[in-house]
C-alpha cells in the first residue's frame, strides 16, 4: 500500500499510463483485503484484534481512492458530495465477469477520447454511477459519469470467449443543450457487445427483465448532476421535487500549523496536544514500535482536558464529550479532505499508515454553541428521547409586502460542528457556517412565502 501512496502523494504517475494501471492496483489490493476480512469472519479462531486490523487496512485503501478522486477532480467538493448521496458498497473480493466487461469497455472508450476515467468503485466517496470520465477538452461539461450493465450474450467453449451486451447509462441536463449536440461527442452507445476471454465456468444468459437497481441509479445520477449544475446561493428544484441551495463560505482560520507542531513533539516524545478557544483537543500519540490500546491511557492528555475548558457545562448545551480520530471512519467523516493531501512530510504519513502515529480529536458541543451565541447567532439545543439531541439555528424572521411572515429554523447544526473539528478549523469554521446559513435566509424566507401562496 506504501507504493501507491506514495506514488500519489508525489504525483508520480510515470509513465502517464500508470495513471490508470495505478487504479487497476489500488482495486486489486481492495479485493484481496476485503478477501481477507470475508475468511476470517468465517474462521472460528480469528480474534477480534485482527479482523480490526483488517478493517484498518480497507478503510486506509478506500481513504486513499478518495485521495486519488479529490486530485483528479481538482477537489470540487461540490460535485464529490453530489456524488456521495448514497449508501456504501464495499467491493467484491472476486473478479466477475461483469467487471472483467466493464473494465474492457472502459479502456476502450479511453482510447477513443472520452477522456481520463476514475472508478467509482476503489472510493468511499463516489457512490453513484461507475466511472467519471473526466475530459478537460469539454470545458463547458468536462466531467460525465455513467452507469455500466453488463450480461452475457454468449460463451463458446471452443474459441474460449464470453460475449457480453454492456449497457452505457448517462443522466443528462436541459442546460447542456441537445443530448446529441456533436460537441459533446464522442456520443454514448446505448448499449455495446464485447468479447472476452472465457476463463471461468458457464454462464447463464441474461433473461430476466431489466434490473430495477439500474432505474434507481440513474434517478441518483440525475440527482447527483442537477446538484453539480445548480447556482451557488440559489434556490434550485431537483427531479425529485425537493429543493437544494449551494453554500460558499470562508473557512476560517486553519488549526493546522499548531497540529504540525504538536506532531513534531509527540515523534519526539509520544505525545503532544493543541487545545483551541476552550472547545476542542487535538491529541496526538506516537509510538515507533507501533500504537497499542495502552497507548491512549494517557495521563497527561488526561490532565490536560481537565484543566482545559472544554468539559465545562454551558447554559446552551448538556455537558457532552465527542471523541473522534484523523483520518475519520467513512460513517461520520462527512466532506473531508483526505489526509494525504495535507502536506505533511512522507515520514508523517508512513507512521499513520503504520500505525506509528494517530490524531484523536476531542470537543464539546455545548462549547461550541456557546461561542456562537457570544457572537450573536441564536442557536439552541433540542433534546431527543433517543440520544443527546442536536442543535438548531434560528434565523431573524422574514416578512413580504403583504407583512406575512416566515420563522427560519435550520436544524442539524451539530453535523458542521464535528466537520468543522475534522477539517481543523474549530469554532472559525463552525461560525462561517452559521454566518453563510443566515446570509440567504432573506432568499430563503421569500421563496417559501412565495411558494406557499402558489406564485
Amino acid at each position: 500500500m506504501w507504493r501507491l501512496a506514495d506514488e500519489l502523494i508525489e504525483v508520480r504517475f510515470d509513465p502517464p499510463t500508470r495513471l490508470w494501471e495505478w487504479q487497476l492496483d489500488l482495486m486489486e489490493l481492495q479485493r484481496e483485503i476485503q478477501a481477507r476480512i470475508s475468511e476470517a469472519k468465517r474462521s472460528p479462531g480469528t480474534a477480534q484484534a485482527e479482523l480490526n486490523h483488517l478493517r484498518q487496512l480497507r478503510f486506509t485503501a478506500r481513504h486513499l481512492g478518495d485521495a486519488f478522486a479529490w486530485i483528479l477532480f481538482r477537489s470540487d467538493s461540490k460535485r464529490i458530495d453530489s456524488l456521495r448521496q448514497n449508501s456504501q458498497v464495499p467491493i467484491n473480493p472476486k473478479v466477475t465477469t461483469a467487471d472483467e466487461g466493464s473494465l474492457a469497455i472502459i479502456q476502450e472508450f479511453m482510447r477513443a477520447g472520452w477522456g481520463f476515467p476514475v472508478l467509482h468503485d476503489i472510493t468511499d466517496a463516489l457512490r453513484i454511477g461507475d466511472v467519471t470520465f473526466i475530459n478537460p477538452q469539454q470545458t463547458e461539461h468536462p466531467y460525465r459519469t455513467f452507469e455500466l450493465k453488463a450480461s452475457v450474450v454468449s460463451q463458446d467453449r471452443e474459441s474460449g470467449t464470453t460475449r457480453l451486451s454492456m449497457s452505457v447509462t448517462e443522466a443528462w441536463h436541459e442546460s447542456l443543450g441537445e443530448r446529441n449536440d456533436p460537441k459533446w461527442l464522442p456520443d454514448v452507445p446505448a448499449e455495446k457487445t464485447i468479447d472476452l476471454p472465457n476463463d471461468g465456468p458457464s454462464l447463464p444468459k441474461q433473461t430476466r427483465r431489466p434490473d430495477r437497481r439500474i432505474e434507481r441509479q440513474v434517478r441518483r445520477m440525475s440527482q447527483a448532476l442537477h446538484a453539480q449544475l445548480a447556482k451557488d446561493s440559489a434556490i434550485t428544484q431537483m427531479p425529485d421535487r425537493s429543493y437544494v441551495m449551494n453554500l460558499h463560505h470562508s473557512t476560517g482560520r486553519t488549526i493546522w500549523p499548531e497540529i504540525k507542531v504538536a506532531i513534531r513533539k509527540a515523534r519526539r516524545d509520544g505525545y503532544a496536544d493543541v487545545i483551541t478557544d476552550d472547545t476542542a483537543m487535538f491529541a496526538v500519540f506516537y509510538d515507533p514500535h507501533g500504537l497499542k490500546e495502552d497507548s491512549f491511557r494517557n495521563s497527561e492528555m488526561l490532565a490536560r482536558l481537565q484543566m482545559s475548558g472544554i468539559l465545562k457545562g454551558t447554559s446552551v448545551g448538556p455537558p457532552q464529550l465527542l471523541v473522534g480520530a484523523i483520518p475519520p471512519s467513512p460513517r461520520e467523516h462527512g466532506l473531508i479532505t483526505p489526509y494525504f493531501l495535507l502536506g505533511m512530510p512522507k515520514s508523517w504519513i508512513k507512521d499513520m499508515l503504520y500505525g506509528r502515529l494517530a490524531i484523536a480529536t476531542m470537543y464539546n458541543p455545548g462549547r461550541f454553541a456557546a461561542e456562537a451565541v457570544r457572537a450573536g447567532f441564536d442557536l439552541r439545543h433540542e433534546p431527543s428521547k433517543d440520544g443527546p439531541g442536536d442543535y438548531r439555528l434560528y434565523a431573524p424572521a422574514v416578512t413580504d409586502n403583504d407583512n406575512d411572515e416566515v420563522s427560519m429554523v435550520y436544524p442539524g447544526m451539530g453535523r458542521y460542528m464535528n466537520e468543522s473539528v475534522l477539517e481543523m478549523r474549530g469554532v472559525a469554521g463552525f461560525l462561517a457556517v452559521l454566518r453563510s446559513v443566515t446570509d440567504v435566509t432573506d432568499i430563503l424566507g421569500t421563496f417559501f412565502l412565495e411558494h406557499s401562496k402558489g406564485s
